[in-house]
């Protein structure tokens, strides 16, 4: 079978990009490539993208460099492209699907945060945002929802949407690397990664208004007023993305210069010592569609604290520990039970690396590709 994927933000560089959406994008790419021997692939992505050699070399691999400035490609050289090369299926994870009633189109949804939290997004963008996400929806065979908390609202919101049309496929982790212990990581090696605490709460992901970074500031902020304790820190590590700058505004205005330290992208090497060492990995999340950075900390061996909306608890099931993320008390009584000793660590530690099994990129690809043939064979 011919299969084109549409991957039009794969980037290269440390770029926050590289989160969310542009790491399931890559992921899932590359598993596909891996058991796709038997198929036809062409990957449709620009120059900004550097192609790993791994999938260059592969007999049945194309790759078709598209425009950075891409909407004149789409309007007029797609359509014709994907029929010149006989495509089957037109697999999108990026940008506006195909109109052409002859290829069949599947694409993935990660989240309707647009419709949910408009108020998190510049309205410049929004309406824009929203129509796109409703023509890929609505103009596909195939919808892979990352998670059942998205199929759910999908099919809420688009009632005409068939519930047989839309396949759920959990997330892998962002990353995966060799797991280290707590006592491995010396202070050195915390140091040179620009952590100055002995211990530390850690959280991931793009600085942007739906991580809720600005009440997690305000709990850490409270935490440190009224703990005995003095020798323990937040390590916020990932990229900005957009409407960061209050984010910082929060640790000055608190006073907390001294105790909160922004590692800003982190490269994949350095996240098993930053998880380990930590007292808990926090995702303070107002929604998520699914939370690779929860997966992360369970597969990592760290105990996981987190927000009890959107996908999160889907992916954290009975290994880590919930709060309400618009409660800043609750999430700073939460942390003060790692800091006080009132938390079985190892009892979680143990729990999540366990939970963290039940997702892979293996499955997601396996589940993916068998969907995306079955559509295919369709005329």
């Amino acid at each position: 079978m011919r299969i084109a994927i549409q991957a039009e933000n794969l980037v290269g560089g440390a770029n926050f990009r590289h989160a969310g959406v542009g790491r399931y994008s890559y992921s899932i790419i590359d598993h596909l490539l891996r058991i796709g021997e038997g198929h036809e692939w062409h990957l449709m992505a620009t120059s900004a993208f550097e192609v790993p050699s791994d999938w260059t070399t592969r007999e049945n691999f194309h790759l078709k460099v598209i425009p950075e400035k891409y909407r004149l490609w789409r309007a007029f050289h797609r359509t014709p492209y994907l029929l010149r090369h006989r495509i089957d299926v037109l697999f999108v994870l990026t940008g506006p699907t195909c109109n052409h009633s002859l290829i069949k189109k599947a694409v993935t949804v990660h989240d309707l945060f647009p419709f949910d939290h408009p108020q998190a997004f510049d309205e410049s963008v929004l309406e824009s945002m929203k129509g796109l996400a409703t023509q890929q929806i609505l103009k596909s065979d195939l919808i892979f929802s990352v998670s059942q908390n998205t199929k759910d609202r999908l099919l809420k919101r688009f009632p005409n949407v068939s519930s047989n049309s839309v396949v759920v496929t959990p997330n892998g982790p962002g990353n995966v690397g060799e797991r280290v212990t707590y006592s491995s990581v010396s202070k050195e090696r915390l140091q040179g990664l620009g952590v100055p605490f002995d211990r530390y709460f850690f959280t991931l992901g793009t600085l942007e208004p739906r991580k809720n970074l600005g009440r997690l500031i305000e709990a850490f902020g409270k935490l440190c007023q009224e703990s005995n304790e003095d020798d323990f820190g937040l390590v916020i590590g990932g990229g900005k993305g957009w409407n960061e700058s209050s984010i910082f505004d929060s640790v000055s205005n608190l006073g907390l210069e001294n105790r909160v330290v922004f590692l800003g992208y982190v490269l994949d090497e350095n996240l098993p010592d930053l998880f380990a060492r930590s007292e808990a990995f926090i995702c303070a999340s107002i929604d998520e569609g699914f939370g690779i950075p929860v997966l992360e900390g369970m597969m990592y061996g760290t105990p996981v604290l987190t927000s009890d909306r959107g996908a999160l608890p889907e992916v954290g099931g009975d290994a880590v520990l919930y709060f309400d993320p618009e409660n800043v008390e609750e999430m700073a009584t939460m942390m003060e039970k790692f800091l006080d000793g009132a938390v079985d660590r190892e009892q979680m530690v143990e729990t999540g690396i366990e939970r963290a099994k039940q997702f892979s990129w293996e499955k997601t690809a396996e589940t993916t590709l068998a969907e995306i043939l079955k559509l295919g064979s369709v005329s």
